[in-house]
């Protein structure tokens, strides 16, 4: 048995690997993704590109990756656009993953499946919006260096948690590492969840307790300080 999951995404490495592994898992996987990129900065740039390409060798040998080889893609500048709200409402799925999209209003939460899960990187009862693990780190957090997955409801990361769990971080030694690990995070518990779903025919969530401070994308000018000071805390965390 499978489920036939819609997943919301971007087409980057870490998105089309998370993919691939709904796919070889079983589940009649399709795929929303959005083409808009917000602007960064030349440090923001250089940084994703240290992970992409330590995710390209980790993954895919160092080859290229596709969205649209693994399973079938529309695409659309927003989730929001209109067209994009129009495609939702002729379509049916048991149930929708979002991963790495932005804000998904509320007049297009009602074209989605009943039952809609966010991946959030990080923990939402401490850290809200975006870039939650670098902000993590920069307030030296390290317990808060989860991956979390939660019901979608009409505020940002508020929804009840349905699965979480902690990054081992023995298996990195630098920054931009770490959103593979959080990535192999967020397969585990999304599988995990699919099967109890399709179990139960329901999502078992639990409510959060507390409401995290809600962050912007972390300035460029501060992933050099975050870079050094993961290194150090690892250090200082992990035996030698």
């Amino acid at each position: 048995m499978s489920l036939k999951v819609l997943v919301l995404t971007t087409n980057t490495p870490h998105h089309a690997y998370f993919v691939g592994r709904l796919v070889d898992a079983g589940h009649d996987t399709h795929v929303i993704e959005e083409t808009s990129a917000a602007a960064a900065s030349v440090e923001q740039n250089s940084f994703r590109s240290e992970c992409e390409d330590y995710e390209n060798h980790r993954w895919f040998d160092g080859g290229q990756y596709s969205l649209g080889k693994l399973c079938p893609v529309e695409s659309f500048p927003s989730i929001n656009e209109p067209e994009a709200k129009r495609f939702l409402e002729s379509e049916s799925y048991d149930l929708a993953l979002a991963f790495g999209v932005g804000v998904i209003r509320a007049s297009t939460m009602s074209t989605l499946p009943a039952l809609c899960l966010n991946l959030h990187g990080g923990d939402p009862q401490r850290y809200r919006g975006l870039d939650s693990h670098l902000w993590s780190v920069y307030h030296r957090d390290l317990g808060a260096l989860i991956t979390t997955l939660h019901l979608v409801n009409e505020k940002l990361d508020d929804g009840n948690i349905v699965s979480a769990g902690s990054l081992d971080l023995g298996q990195i030694e630098t920054l931009y590492q770490l959103r593979a690990l959080n990535t192999e995070m967020a397969v585990d518990i999304s599988l995990g969840s699919l099967a109890s779903i399709e179990a139960v025919g329901r999502a078992i969530s639990y409510r959060q307790t507390t409401i995290g401070r809600y962050y912007s994308a972390m300035p460029g000018e501060l992933l050099d300080l975050c870079r050094a000071r993961f290194e150090r805390l690892l250090k200082e965390r992990l035996p030698q």
